[in-house]
Formats: structure tokens, sequence, C-alpha cells
């Protein structure tokens, strides 16, 4: 369970820096008294334990930001389920970092806790004067006692003393700062090879028939077993084409505009059955813009491509008839069925010389592939530059530009290589390299063409930035290094204990 928590979520690990001001925010959001209870425990980090209520309102405060941040895109079906998780990590932290500066011998003081709550602007009057009626009415609302708040109170900012601590250690130079800097801003343009090892170069030769006969004849297992691992290839579903006339309703549609749609359609279904060109009435009077040019043609499509309604609809009829009004989404429909391909599959006697001449081919694709990239590698170890290699073979280069690093390696027109990229930046100006690159099924070699660096102005314009951003990293960094190796630690004693069960409880 805990190594799913920590899954995907190390940007947490900064959320847990509480800041004075914050703290109430953090807390508030959720109504009813917190009601403890061994059954309700959520997180136990060595006796510390965090309950239903305090994932709830950690959850609810993540699902704020993520609707923040993602807008119309947040969808809490598919992020819903994770956000119990998220929240459980970040108290399992939270906890971690409490014990720990508890144990170094950190405190936090009365005279700290009423600096604090008084702080808290929810508990002052429109002149700024703190009101002790307003924190006990939230207090007793929230957590039912002083006691309760405090403990959760002090928790926080204990967590933050040993954030402090652990920060401190953080540093970063100028120096390091302009290189990172100049890094991350360094831009190379490319010349690229790439040889497919699946395909034959237009001037190669197929294999020949009697090389497919002799493959049949000698060694039809390997065929077979090429076979039987495409199944899927030669097992072809059910599928129809069919045309379609739409009258698109809209989704708000008030019934005057739904009764105006469906008497609209059923005139088409009137002039269709009469014998109208279904492609004519299609040209003129459907709402689909994709088919609409194409008479109403959908073309082939399969079980699953379609609405349901529609594809119900468009299966069940047999090749020139006409459905019934069909309602979608998307409006009314007049279906007509063009054609039918029941459910087939090749056998292997039926696609066994096509699967030899494939298997050929790629075998030769790959042994062509491979010579021709070691003649273009020799002929760079010996001095010449990808570029003249590749006109002497006939071959063709990419020239992706204004590339720069990544994590990925992505580059375009070739793939995600992060070995070809670091080799990239590697190279002096104009030099080719002699490795070659394998990039899922492509060969490939380099050259580079050209660097550009940012400039003096640029680097002193962005260097304070660049600093800041470096220095909130290594702080980061050493924060969570610090805490998963106690975490870790916490975890493989027993004294760390997530139970994701209790928010089914009857408290939730």
């Amino acid at each position: 369970m805990l190594r799913i928590l920590r899954q995907g979520q190390r940007w947490i690990m900064g959320t847990v820096i509480l800041i004075v001001g914050g703290v109430f925010v953090f807390f508030i959001g959720t109504g009813g008294p917190l009601v403890r209870g061994q059954s309700d425990v959520v997180v136990d980090v060595d006796g510390k334990q965090f309950g239903v209520r305090e994932v709830q309102r950690i959850r609810s405060r993540q699902e704020e930001e993520f609707r923040r941040q993602l807008g119309e895109s947040f969808d809490p079906k598919v992020l819903g389920p994770r956000l119990d998780e998220f929240a459980a990590n970040y108290l399992v932290q939270l906890g971690v970092l409490a014990r720990e500066a508890d144990a170094l011998g950190m405190r936090v003081s009365d005279d700290e806790l009423r600096e604090t709550v008084r702080g808290f602007t929810a508990f002052h009057d429109a002149e700024g004067r703190f009101q002790p009626e307003n924190f006990k009415s939230f207090v007793e609302y929230e957590y039912g006692t002083e006691r309760l708040f405090v403990d959760a109170l002090r928790t926080e900012l204990l967590a933050q003393k040993l954030v402090r601590l652990l920060q401190a250690g953080a540093a970063v130079s100028d120096a390091e700062a302009r290189d990172a800097l100049v890094r991350s801003q360094e831009e190379v343009d490319l010349a690229v090879v790439s040889l497919d090892t699946r395909k034959l170069r237009a001037n190669v030769p197929a294999p020949p028939d009697a090389e497919v006969d002799a493959l049949l004849a000698q060694d039809e297992a390997r065929v077979r077993k090429a076979y039987e691992e495409n199944a899927s290839r030669y097992r072809l579903p059910e599928r129809v084409r069919a045309r379609h006339v739409l009258v698109q309703v809209p989704k708000d549609a008030t019934p005057e505009q739904e009764a105006a749609a469906r008497q609209e359609a059923e005139s088409v279904l009137g002039r269709l059955r009469g014998g109208e060109d279904f492609a004519k009435v299609a040209a003129e009077a459907s709402d689909d813009p994709g088919s609409k040019a194409q008479g109403g043609d959908l073309g082939f499509f399969l079980r699953g491509q379609m609405v349901p309604p529609f594809e119900q609809a468009a299966f069940a009829l047999e090749p020139g008839q006409l459905s019934e009004l069909v309602r979608t989404d998307f409006g009314f429909h007049v279906i007509r069925t063009e054609a039918k391909e029941p459910a087939q599959d090749k056998s292997f006697d039926e696609v066994k010389r096509e699967l030899a001449l494939e298997l050929l081919t790629r075998e030769l694709a790959a042994k062509e592939a491979q010579a021709t990239a070691d003649a273009l590698a020799k002929a760079v170890g010996e001095g010449a530059s990808l570029e003249d290699a590749a006109r002497r073979e006939s071959l063709t280069l990419s020239r992706p530009a204004g590339l720069r690093r990544r994590p990925d390696g992505f580059v375009p027109g070739v793939g995600a290589s992060p070995e070809l990229l670091d080799a990239a930046f590697s190279l002096p100006d104009g030099a080719s390299s002699p490795r070659v690159f394998r990039v899922g099924d492509q060969l490939v070699l380099i050259q580079l063409q050209a660097r550009r660096r940012p400039g003096e102005a640029e680097i002193a314009r962005q260097l304070a930035e660049t600093k800041r951003r470096m220095l909130e990293d290594e702080r980061a960094r050493l924060q969570q290094g610090w805490v998963e190796a106690r975490r870790e630690q916490l975890e493989k004693e027993g004294r760390l204990v997530v139970n994701l069960a209790a928010l089914n409880g009857p408290a939730r």
C-alpha cells in the first residue's frame, strides 16, 4: 500500500511546507466535529494518528487546487479515486516530519501556538482585532475540543521547524546556476540518417519466390509461429458499411427545437422512402460535416466505433434497407446499410506465403540496414562527414533544428533516445558521430550542424530566477531524500501503517 501511495507523488513533498497564515486555510473547509476512534484511523506514524476527517479536509483542498489549475479539463472520475491516496500520503509525510522533529528535541511552545492562532485573519473583526469567540466557535464546531485543534496545529508547526532545518543546507552558486541556464537554453541543429530495419530501401529488390518456397519447405514452423503471434491480424470481425443523414439537435434543445428537428428528419425519411437518391439527399440535408460531401457515406466500421443506438441500427439492417429515425446525442439519423461483411478468420494456408515473404523481407531489411549503417560509421570514422557518406549511399538526411535537452530524449522524426540527444550536445560543431544508435526499429547516425547558446545579456536577465528555482529544487531534494529514508525505515519496522479501507467506513 505504501509503495502505491508514493508512486507519482514526489511533488507533494513541497506542499508539506506550511506557512504561518495558511494553516487555517489548510484545515477549514469540511463541517462537523472530528470523531476519534480506532476504526477511523487512516494513517498511523509510530502512534501519531490521522483519521478520516483529516484525510477529507486535505482531499478537499487538493481537489480545489486541481480544479483551479486544470479548469474544465479536471475530471473527478479520472483523478478522484487517487485523491484519497494523495491525501493519505500527505499525512504520512506530515507525520514523519513531526515525529522526527520531536525525536530531535524540537518543541513548539504555547507562545508560538498563541502567536500563530492570533495571526489567522479569519479570527479577526473588520478592524483587525482578534476575536476569541470566533476562534472558540471554530474550534468547537470543527474539532470538538481545543485540545484536538492544538494537537493538530502543534504537529504542523513542528513539521515546519524540521523542514526549515533540512532545507538550511541547500546552496546553489552563481556558477552552478549559470551552467544550468546555459545547458537548458542551448540548442543544436542536426543532420540525421535513419535506416528502417523493417522495410527495404527502394533500390533493394524483394526476396524472390524461390526463397519464399524454400522457407515454407524448410522451416514452415517459423512461419506458423508468426501466424499464431499475429493471430489478431487474421481474425476479421463483422463490419458494415453505411450511409446516414443527420439532423442535428443541440444538447440544450428546447422541446420545440426537438420537435422541429424530428419533423425535419421525418421529411428526409419520406424523401428517401419515395425513391430519391440517398447521396443527393445527404449532400443537401445532412448536418454531419464529416460525411455530407461523401453523400453520407461512413465507409466500413466495426462494433464499438459508433455510438450504441447508431451501431445497433446499422448492424440490424440488411444491405439496402432504410432505418426508422434513430436518436443519438447528436440528433436524429436516417441510416441505410450499404454492405455487410461477416466475421471471418483467414487460415494459415491462406496467408502463409504472405507471411513468409514478410519474414524474409524483414530479415533482409535488417541486414541491409545494418550493413549500410556500418558503412556510414566506417566512413565517418575515417574522417568523412555524415552528409558526404550519406550522399555516396544515395541516402536522404533529415534536419531537425532547434533541439534542446529533454529528459525523454525525443528528436522529431526519429523518436526518443536520451543517449542520442546527449551525444548530439557533446559533439564539436560540424562533427559527425561514428556511433550507430538504435531507436525503435531505426538505425540512426547524426551530425551536428550548428549550436546556439544564450548570450551574456540573456544569461544576466535569467540568472537570478534560475538560481531561485534551483535553490527550491535543491531544498525539496534534501527534504525529500531525508523524509523518504525515515519513512522507509518506519515502514520496515512496522511503525507506519496506512489503512485506506477506513475511508469506506461509517465515519465517512
